[in-house]
């Protein structure tokens, strides 16, 4: 059939409620919906990437020129074959190898590399690094009141239910003008 807007739908029973703000979850999680294009690149960080660890008590900061010569010199990688960034904690450094040998030759050196008065512990790249999995544990039927006309689209309600921390299942067709009803996953 025909996709019509879910604004362009006559509403011959409208009503009014009232919002509860108790109802309305506060969260600080993020949920961040798979991508094609994400497997890809987690297929490629998997095999070329390492997150470096300083360990020790020396308050010298070890930054990428000197991890990157420590590494020339331990493992014979050439610093065209590597990039070196700063990291997000709890790790210190990001390395990009050109090739998996050179990413896992220096893997191996975990722990018996020492730059800046430090060892360095050297682990591979996991999507969970910084991340924790948890399953969707609600089913629910959700009324949304209040939209304005622009957020009435699938992609605007997968933001929102985003935000909430869940997962949208489906848009029930709308009653009236005021209220959208979905069914989605929340934790």
């Amino acid at each position: 059939g025909s996709r019509r807007s879910l604004l362009a739908r006559a509403y011959p029973q409208e009503v009014w409620r009232r919002r509860e703000p108790c109802l309305q979850p506060e969260r600080s999680h993020v949920l961040l919906a798979r991508i094609p294009s994400m497997d890809a690149v987690e297929a490629r960080y998997r095999c070329l990437v390492l997150l470096a660890t300083a360990v020790g008590d020396s308050e010298e900061a070890v930054t990428p020129a000197a991890l990157l010569a420590a590494i020339e010199e331990r493992c014979g990688v050439l610093p065209a074959e590597v990039s070196i960034e700063v990291a997000c904690p709890p790790h210190d450094l990001w390395l990009l190898f050109s090739t998996e040998e050179k990413c896992t030759v220096v893997l191996q050196s975990s722990m018996k590399l020492k730059c800046c008065h430090r060892w360095i512990k050297f682990e591979r790249w996991v999507r969970e690094i910084r991340g924790s999995s948890c399953a969707l544990e609600y089913k629910l039927k959700l009324s949304f009141e209040g939209l304005p006309d622009q957020a009435w689209s699938r992609r605007s309600v997968e933001g929102l239910l985003k935000d909430l921390g869940g997962e949208l299942i489906e848009i029930i067709p709308p009653k009236n003008q005021r209220e959208l009803e979905v069914m989605a996953w929340l934790r």
